[in-house]
Order: C-alpha cells, then sequence, then structure tokens
C-alpha cells in the first residue's frame, strides 16, 4: 500500500457518511495502520508535545518539554487544548514567544470527541508527549494510539488532584460503574474527568514525572523543569541591563518572585518578613499577572514594603528577567496537596541564574535542600536568615555554587539524555496499536465520549499498549 495515511483519513471520512459499515471496516482501518507504522520506520520520527490547556500557565510545562525535544535535535512540533475562543485563548508567555503551535478548543465533551479525532486525522505524529493528565490529554492520546499507533508518554508535573479538591483517582471498576449519560453531561474541566484522567496513567507507554516525590505516586522517568543552560548563563553585566530595564536602582536589593501570583506560595509571608526587615533598600519585585486582584489588594495593604509589580512577561525573556534578582524566596504552603509534589519552576530559574533562595522544605524539594545550595526555612525564621544574608559579604553577589547544580542536574543538556532514551525506545518498540473493536462505533457517534474512554480503558488492561 503506498498512501495508508490517506486511506486512514479517506476511511474515517466515508465512515462518517456510512456509520452502520463501521463493523466491516475495522479489519481494514488495523491494516491501514500497521502499513503506514511500517512506512514511518524508514523515516524520522514526528513528534509532538501536547499541552493539555495552553490557555493557562499550565502550559508552561507543555513548552518546557517542546524546547527540551528541541535542544536535543528532534523534530517536534507543540500542539494543546483551549479553552478559550476569543484572542487570548493562548498564555500570553506562550503566545508572544512566536512557537508555532497547533491547538483546538474544548467545547463540550459531546462535541470535544468528534473535534478531537478530527484534530489528529490532520496532524499525525509518531511520537506524541502528553503534559499533564488531564482529560484532554487522555482523549488526544489515546486517538493517537487508535489511528496511528502512536508511541504516546503521559508527563505529570503536578498532582492534578489537588487541583480539584481531591485525594484518590477513580480507577477501572468505579469508572465503568459511572453511568456514561452522566459523564458524558460534564464539562472535561469537572472533578471527575480530572480524577478519570489521574487514573488512566497506565493506558500509555510511559510516565514522566517532574520530582523524585511524584514519582513515589506514579513511577516513571524524572525530568525536571529544565533550562538551557545557554541561555540562563548570569553575569554582572547582564545583571545591571536587567535593571535598568526595569528601572531598579542598582544598589538595591531585589527579592524576586516570577511566574504567577497565587496565596499557596507564601508571597504574603514573604511581603510580612520584608516589612519586618524595615528597610527601604530591599525591593520585592512581583513579575507575572495576578488572577485574584482581591490578593494582589492584601499584599498592597502590608506597610513597609517597597513594591514593583510587573506585568508577565514573555517566556523567551525569561533569563533576563530573572537576572535582575538577588533573592528568591519560595514558602509553599506545606499543608497544600499541590504544594508537596510541585517543583516550582520559578525555582530553577533562580538557581540557573545564580540567586540566593531561601526555601521552606517540601517533600518534591527535599533533594534539592538536600544538596545545600539552598538555604531551608520557615515563616517564622525567614526574616532572620534574610537579615543574616543581608549582613553578609556575599549579597548582591552571583551565587555560582546554586548555577553548578542547575549546570549539573537541571539544565537541558543534563536531561538531554532522558530526551534520547525515551526517543530510542519509541523507535525500536514493536507494537501497532489498538484494536479498533469496540472503539469505531464510538468515534462516529455523537456524545460517546466516556464510551469510547472506557473501552480504550478495557483494552488496555487485557493488550499490550506498545506503540
Amino acid at each position: 500500500m503506498k498512501q495508508p495515511q490517506q486511506a486512514i483519513s479517506a476511511c474515517f471520512e466515508a465512515l462518517h457518511q456510512f456509520k452502520e459499515l463501521a463493523p466491516c471496516w475495522e479489519f481494514n482501518l488495523e491494516l491501514y495502520r500497521n502499513a503506514y507504522r511500517k512506512q514511518r520506520r524508514s523515516e524520522g520520527l514526528k513528534i509532538a508535545v501536547s499541552g493539555s490547556n495552553i490557555s493557562l500557565n499550565a502550559a508552561g510545562r507543555a513548552l518546557t518539554l517542546f524546547d527540551l525535544y528541541r535542544y536535543s535535535g528532534y523534530d517536534t512540533e507543540l500542539i494543546g487544548v483551549t479553552t478559550k475562543k476569543d484572542a487570548k485563548a493562548i498564555w500570553p508567555p506562550l503566545r508572544q514567544s512566536g512557537v508555532a503551535l497547533r491547538s483546538l478548543a474544548i467545547d463540550s465533551p459531546a462535541s470535544f470527541l468528534e473535534k478531537a479525532l478530527q484534530f489528529v486525522l490532520a496532524n499525525p505524529y509518531d511520537m506524541v508527549h502528553l503534559s499533564k493528565p488531564r482529560m484532554s490529554n487522555v482523549v488526544l492520546g489515546c486517538l493517537y494510539k487508535l489511528v496511528w499507533g502512536s508511541y504516546v508518554i503521559m508527563d505529570v508535573d503536578d498532582e492534578e488532584l489537588s487541583f480539584v479538591g481531591a485525594e484518590h483517582p477513580i480507577i477501572a471498576d468505579e469508572f465503568h460503574s459511572m453511568p456514561a449519560k452522566t459523564l458524558n453531561q460534564q464539562g472535561l474541566l469537572a472533578e471527575h474527568w480530572t480524577r478519570i484522567a489521574v487514573g488512566l496513567i497506565h493506558l500509555f507507554d510511559e510516565t514522566t514525572v517532574s520530582n523524585p516525590a511524584l514519582k513515589g505516586r506514579y513511577p516513571g522517568i524524572v525530568i525536571p523543569h529544565v533550562r538551557d543552560e545557554t541561555i540562563f548563563s548570569p553575569s554582572l553585566e547582564l545583571r545591571a541591563q536587567s535593571r535598568k530595564r526595569f528601572d531598579i536602582p542598582e544598589n538595591a536589593t531585589v527579592v524576586l518572585f516570577f511566574g504567577t501570583p497565587r496565596v499557596h506560595k507564601g508571597l504574603i509571608e514573604t511581603a510580612e518578613a520584608i516589612a519586618s526587615l524595615k528597610r527601604e533598600d530591599v525591593i520585592y519585585a512581583i513579575v507575572g499577572d495576578f488572577t485574584d486582584l482581591a490578593f494582589k489588594q492584601n499584599l498592597k495593604s502590608i506597610a513597609g514594603v517597597n513594591y514593583r509589580f510587573i506585568a508577565d512577561q514573555p517566556y523567551q525573556d525569561a533569563a533576563k528577567v530573572v537576572a535582575m534578582g538577588d533573592i528568591c524566596v519560595l514558602l509553599q504552603d506545606t499543608d497544600a496537596l499541590v504544594a508537596q509534589y510541585q517543583l516550582p519552576a520559578k525555582l530553577i530559574d533562580a538557581l540557573a541564574m545564580g540567586l540566593q533562595v531561601f526555601v521552606q522544605q517540601t517533600p518534591a524539594l527535599a533533594h534539592i535542600v538536600e544538596s545545600g545550595v539552598v538555604t531551608q526555612v520557615t515563616k517564622d525564621s525567614l526574616t532572620e536568615r534574610l537579615s543574616e544574608y543581608l549582613a553578609s559579604n556575599s549579597k548582591g553577589g552571583i551565587h555560582w555554587p546554586a548555577n553548578a547544580y542547575f549546570k549539573n542536574q537541571l539544565s537541558m543538556a543534563a536531561a538531554k539524555k532522558e530526551i534520547e532514551r525515551l526517543v530510542h525506545r519509541a523507535t525500536n518498540s514493536k507494537g501497532w496499536g489498538w484494536r479498533y473493536h469496540s472503539k469505531l462505533q464510538a468515534l462516529l457517534t455523537p456524545c460517546q465520549l466516556a464510551q469510547f474512554i472506557k473501552a480504550c480503558e478495557i483494552e488496555s488492561s487485557k493488550f499490550s499498549c506498545n506503540f
């Protein structure tokens, strides 16, 4: 067969017109897919990184993985799902980055499956790395395995259950007992769909995680939030340029927060500690747009803090932004599930640019605290530790041990070997994808998302999920 890709697309187009022929075409589609896989083996892998919601800062992890594949020399594209339809559909730093991407919008469970199928048919990939176990990504991952026999990897960089107020995923028996009609009426961002998605990580060929604590919950390969060491290269000259750009005095001491300001990230406690120092030369620079304006007002109400509020900056300017700082404070809420398993990207930025990092230890940060390149604090000890730093001779210089740790553990050069191993396994795996049996009819019938996912879960528990 000379054109199996075209044969698969033509078959689905015909089946949308003649759904009753679906049982007759299941075997043919598997033959076409196998022929397509054989044809693709003679060429280099086409790889995609998929963001579960590229309208929000969740897109940051997808962009990091995309950059890492490109850094490692692989032809890679960025794809993802949006939750907005206007000009602000894409997360601003991603939109400003200039990275080309292919996206589709979530409407409802009833329409998403059909839209996702058309997207997958139009954009074939041999290897797909899904960023975050949300239902939008689970659907895309299942479709890529079914339609193209793709090698699919699920990446877990946060405990997604924490964002929907849950502690446990919904797994096989409970999932299959839930009425499909009820599930299909719920939005894909609903609690049930997220709990189901987390419970379906096993559907895919491999799992990657962002830190050792998450590996304890979701066994997989650790790929941290890495940065390009050729870009994240600190210098006093770059520091001076950055301060001039943001109108920061050269002789000031800058406590920098660069990310999405949220209550659980310790900004209030950091501001209170700075206020207690009673030092006019200390500036608290918060770079990132507030999604909660009341939270911003609470910060501003703390007297004695010299704030600089700076809007979201382009993704490609991250190193230049972080260069202005002296100190990064990470007071993660140790009682919050999200903080316990989160490796903040701003920590990697700070280490890379040689900032002095004060961190409250969580399971996700334990290995970095043990390295000795950060200063462990609590909310109660932060003021004292800051005061000691301000009195030291090292104030205002680049913390080179932090940068050295970054290069050895958290740079793209350090993570490249794991990406190469993933691509090698994808290239050499011997599977051809899932059977179409019990799935094709759901794909061709409106409002059948739950039925399709249930059919995929049943297959994964009985048959090999290999590429």
